[in-house]
Formats: structure tokens, sequence, C-alpha cells
């Protein structure tokens, strides 16, 4: 008798079953230290929202006597909150186009794709798993924008209230819904690439656009900004401020899912077998906690540097120093994707300073701080290929020290910039001392020397021992690894982010912060010593 694709799978998994070592004792523990850190996790960020919600307008920053607070009216919350949420869809889009959004293991398309067997069985268990991610990251996004960013008032309603935060928390599931359902729809079409390049579209130009209003509204011609709300991505938030029929959202997801579930069967083998070598890369990744190999497998799909091209061949007569940074200007320029979103990160602390009721002087560090690593981290990705593939620098007569010098130069260049962009937009849009813009670019030589600290930062030490902590065993040489860049990061905008706290530029602050970019241009660009050397 014929076995179906249901009954394969079936006794696939119990094949595997009957070979481990636990029994129903060891499934429940499991399951109870899934929920126990799950509600440790709500509880975690309930408290983090009621504390940020507490301090959101309870200071501001001032500078030389010119608090960093708007004097035009600047960016509501809701707007923020609109284009935030437009941002996160995409993003979510771009990564669900890119992974997935159906995965299989490698194992399982080895051994089931090959059978003459209807496909739904196999694909439909891993297409229900995989639904489960897009929903709760909706769920995590949307409550704390519910409770601390949006004015119950906006809409001449009393939102804010339970009803109100849980109509939010259903739309924006029914948002994830569609943005699954559409993604998969893509994948089984073969159009992936397409949806891909337009949420990366999308991702970039929300921020931009709303940087341009605020900069229109702080030389007194402010443009209403009420069209993200009323998009689909800002729906939730109208959800809850009061509204009701926001949640028709809803029905549209299901829509897109029911027909992402009929043509299930049409997705052909190649994306099979690619999603699942994409899955399996980021699972290793996120796995191991090594954050360089998740960016590597999440960009591999975007191939922004596939094509090489005969311009990268080094010119007659140029020395090996002068041929590897005309090869990473090239490299850096053909990724697009990076610069782009280098550009955008650097719009990000303005519009959070400018945000009406978050003029918190800790919050806005913390922003500049995450924003500059990862735009460096965008600049450097030609040093993390290096690192990755050591074989090809090793072909230069050139010494490593020197390779890693040469690969921060242009990092350096391009983050002298960046932090200069950022500082102008951030005292244009918030007020504030126009010292800040020359302290700001003194640090960003050493943001970029940790981009390169970062690139080269060693694998993740296992035999190290492990720290105990609530939510389980916390390995100690896995957080080294990850620390290594931020902590370089950290110490070059110290200065930066004193005077914003203390609210002042004093002249002992820029050799300092020279000095700073100096010891972490040297400590970044060092050549670690491998084990057994």
């Amino acid at each position: 008798m014929a076995l179906t694709s249901a009954e394969v799978r079936r006794y696939t998994t119990r094949a595997g079953l009957s070979r481990t070592e636990g029994g129903t004792m060891a499934l429940i523990s499991e399951v109870y230290n899934t929920v126990f850190a799950a509600l440790v996790l709500v509880v975690m960020a309930g408290a983090i929202v009621i504390n940020l919600r507490a301090s959101m307008g309870s200071g501001s920053i001032s500078l030389n006597g010119s608090a960093l607070t708007a004097s035009h009216p600047g960016i509501s919350a809701l707007d923020a909150g609109a284009t935030l949420m437009l941002t996160l869809a995409a993003a979510l889009m771009s990564v669900e186009a890119s992974v997935g959004p159906v995965i299989m293991t490698r194992p399982q398309t080895v051994w089931w794709l090959g059978l003459p067997l209807d496909r739904r069985g196999f694909i439909q268990p891993g297409f229900l798993r995989s639904m489960v991610w897009p929903l709760a990251g909706a769920v995590l996004v949307t409550v704390p924008l519910a409770l601390g960013a949006v004015d119950p008032t906006a809409f001449g309603s009393s939102g804010g209230s339970v009803g109100s935060v849980a109509a939010a928390v259903g739309t924006s599931i029914g948002l994830a819904l569609c943005i699954y359902g559409v993604a998969t729809l893509a994948q089984i079409r073969g159009k992936s690439s397409l949806v891909r390049s337009v949420a990366g579209t999308a991702m970039i130009a929300a921020p931009l656009l709303l940087a341009a209003d605020a900069l229109l509204a702080a030389s007194g011609t402010k443009i209403p900004w009420t069209w993200p709300l009323y998009l689909p991505t800002g729906w939730p938030l109208l959800a809850a401020s009061g509204a009701v029929w926001p949640l028709l959202v809803a029905l549209l997801g299901i829509a897109a899912l029911w027909l992402a579930f009929r043509q299930l069967p049409a997705l052909t083998t190649n994306a099979l077998k690619d999603s699942a070598a994409t899955g399996s890369h980021v699972a290793g990744s996120v796995l191991s906690m090594d954050s360089t190999e998740l960016s590597r497998a999440l960009s591999s799909a975007d191939g922004s540097h596939s094509r090489a091209g005969k311009s990268l061949l080094p010119r007659r007569g140029m020395s090996p120093a002068a041929a590897l940074l005309r090869s990473q200007l090239i490299l850096i320029l053909r990724n697009r994707s990076g610069l782009a979103r280098a550009v955008v990160l650097a719009t990000v602390p303005g519009i959070v300073a400018s945000v009406q009721a978050l003029s918190a002087p800790g919050l806005v560090a913390v922003v500049i701080l995450f924003c500059a690593y990862f735009a460096a981290s965008a600049l450097a990705s030609v040093a993390k290929q290096s690192a990755g593939n050591p074989s090809l620098n090793s072909l230069l007569p050139l010494d490593e020290k020197l390779v890693h010098r040469l690969h921060w130069v242009w990092p350096a260049a391009g983050m002298t910039l960046w932090m200069a962009l950022m500082s102008i937009l951030m005292v244009i849009l918030a007020g504030g001392s126009w010292l800040l813009v020359p302290l700001a670019i003194c640090a960003g030589p050493g943001v970029a020397a940790a981009a390169i600290r970062a690139a080269y930062r060693p694998a993740p030490d296992w035999t190290m021992p492990a720290i105990s902590s609530a939510m389980g065993p916390i390995p100690t040489g896995a957080i080294r690894g990850l620390i290594a860049g931020p902590d370089a990061a950290l110490i070059a905008l110290l200065p930066l982010g004193i005077c914003m706290l203390a609210g002042g530029v004093p002249n002992i602050a820029f050799p300092l912060a020279l000095i700073l970019s100096t010891l972490m241009y040297l400590w970044g660009c060092r050549v670690r010593k491998r084990p057994g050397a």
C-alpha cells in the first residue's frame, strides 16, 4: 500500500524520536522552560515600557544654555510611531523574502522532495511553524508603541485602554499575516527578489521622508504628515487610539494566507533548497551567537558583492596598498544597500531627539551609539568579507597589520562624514550647541575602528565556563565575541555621550575624543594572536 506524504512525515518523526533519550517528562520540562522564559521576557519588557513611559518628557538635554528640544512643533509621537511601523514592516518583509518564509531543513529537502508524493504534507507543517515568528514580532513591537508612544486624544477618543491595546495587537497580527502571505506568494512565484527590492526601498524612504518633514518644520514650513497613519502599517496605532475599523486588516491577512496555502504544492525544489540553505545558515549563526555570520546569511540573498568585474583588477604600476584601497572603494560604492542604510541611520538620532515625547538625554545617547555602530558596520562590509576569506589578502605582499589598517581607511572617512551629517541634523532638528558637530567628527574614526575590530573578531570560545542566570547558562566565550566591536564604539563615543548628559561641551572634550579615537584605532586594527602560534 502506497504511503502519503503526511504518513511519511509522521514515520520520519517517530523514527527520529525513537533514537532520543528523552521521554514525556523531558518534553514537559522543555515546554516549562520555554513558557517560563517567555513570561520572564514579557515581564522584563513590561517593566522597561512602564519606566520608559514614566520618564518620557521628564527631562531635556541642555547644551551650553540651549536645550536639545525643538523650538518648532517637532514630530509627534503618532507620526514617528507610524513611520517606525512602516519601516519595521518593510524590514520584516525583506527578511521573510530573503530567508523563506517556507523553510525546510536540508535533510528534508534531500529525503522528501524526490519522492513521487504530494508535497503539501511535507511543506504544510513548516509553513505553519514559520508563521509564529512574524506574529510574535508583531505583538512585541505593537504593545510598547500602544502603551508608550500613542497620544490617547489624537483622534478624539479615549485610547490607551485595555480594549484599545488589544485591538492594536489584533490589527498588528492581521498585518503580520498579510506580510507572511505576500512573502509566501512571492516565494512560490519566484518574485522574492522583487519583493525584497520594494521592501528595501520602503525601509529606506520612510525615515528619509520623515527627516525631510522635520527639516521643513524647523524652517517654518510644516506639511501635514498623516499619510503613514492611514497605510496598513499604521492601522495598529489607529486601533490603539480607539478606532475599530483597522481590525479589517485581519480579513486581508486571512485571505492572503489562504491563497498562499492553496498554492503551496507549486513551490519548486530549487526554491525550497535555497531557503533551506539560507535558513540553516541563519539558524547556525543564531545558535553560535555569531553576529558576523548572521549578517552574512541575511545579506547573501542580496548579491551586493556578487559581481566583482574587471574594474577590481589593479592597474599597471600600482602599488599593492593602492590596489587594495582601490578595490575596497569600488566594492563599498557597489554596496548601494549598505550606503543607503548608513544614510538612513544618520537621520534617526535627529528624528528621535525632535519627537516631542522622547527628549530624555539617555535615550538619545543610546540611539546615537547603535546607529553609529551599525552605520560603521555597513561601511566595513568589505573588511568582513576579507576576514571571512583571508586567503585573498594573503596573496598581496602586505603585512597583516597593514591590511587591517588599509581596511580602516575608507570606513574612517565615511564615518567622519556620517558623524558630521548626524550631528548637524540633530542640532537643526532638536536645537543645541554647534560644538557637538566637531566633537562628533572627532569620534568618527574611532567608531570605524570598532567596526574593523568586529570584522576580525575571534570565533566564539565554547570552552570557557558559563555564567548561571535566571534564564539559563550564558556562555561567556560567546559573549566576548559579541561585544568585540560595540565596546570600542562605546569608548569612542564616550565624550559625546558625557557632554550630552552633562549639558555642556568643555574644551577638554575635544582632545579627549581625539585621544580615544586614536586608541580605538590602535586597538581595532591590531592583529590578534592565533591559538598555538
